[in-house]
């Protein structure tokens, strides 16, 4: 781990998020009680089911048993055709209106998810991770610093350098008096700026 953001904003925008999914979730369940598209809506005692029960679904349910009773009272000549037609009317548009919200709740469900994923996703990104293993030779930023990330055309903010020291190539350079002081394999002490105090 090389640096920590700072995850407060980054830890509110999950907590929404988790509430706008709760919420997806369970206006999902109050227009499917039973995990499915209802087709049989009269047959829904909402005081009986412990989902609590969208109201376009209770309206639905409404509108066919009025449609079925109106129907029934039409073959025994007690009422007319227009009083028929309209009960029909309403039901057809009681199930228009349960299926069109129906999608929507699926749509609505579906980006609340996705919202939730990416704040999960950029919470866990709050953390820094040198993408190699090694040393860390060299600290770049300082602790309250802001740095930038990488995208829209921008390489972002170089913020240390790490290093594998296990192998290494020193470039130096020598007065051209003390280069001939020196030959193969003669013993050279290495220091790097982060870690001023360590020699190798």
């Amino acid at each position: 781990i090389i640096a920590e953001i700072d995850r407060e904003t980054y830890e509110r925008d999950l907590e929404m998020a988790s509430e706008e999914l709760k919420r997806s979730k369970q206006a999902w369940d109050a227009l499917l009680p039973f995990g499915e598209i209802v087709f049989e809506p009269e047959k829904i005692n909402p005081r009986e089911i412990e989902t609590l029960i969208d109201g376009v679904l209770i309206e639905y349910g409404a509108a066919k048993v009025n449609y079925l009773n109106m129907k029934e009272m039409y073959t025994r000549d007690l009422i007319s055709l227009k009083t028929l037609d309209d009960a029909e009317q309403a039901y057809d548009t009681a199930y228009v209106a349960y299926h069109h919200t129906v999608r929507e709740a699926s749509t609505m469900l579906a980006q609340t998810q996705v919202q939730f994923d990416q704040a999960v996703e950029n919470l866990s990104e709050t953390t820094i991770r040198a993408p190699v293993g090694g040393v860390l030779t060299q600290v770049l930023v300082e602790e309250g610093e802001l740095v930038q990330g990488t995208g829209n055309m921008s390489p972002g903010t170089n913020i240390a350098e790490v290093a594998d020291l296990s192998e290494m190539l020193a470039v130096v350079k020598l007065n051209e008096v003390d280069v001939s002081k020196g030959k193969v394999g003669d013993p050279v002490t290495l220091t790097v700026s982060s870690e001023s105090d360590k020699k190798i």
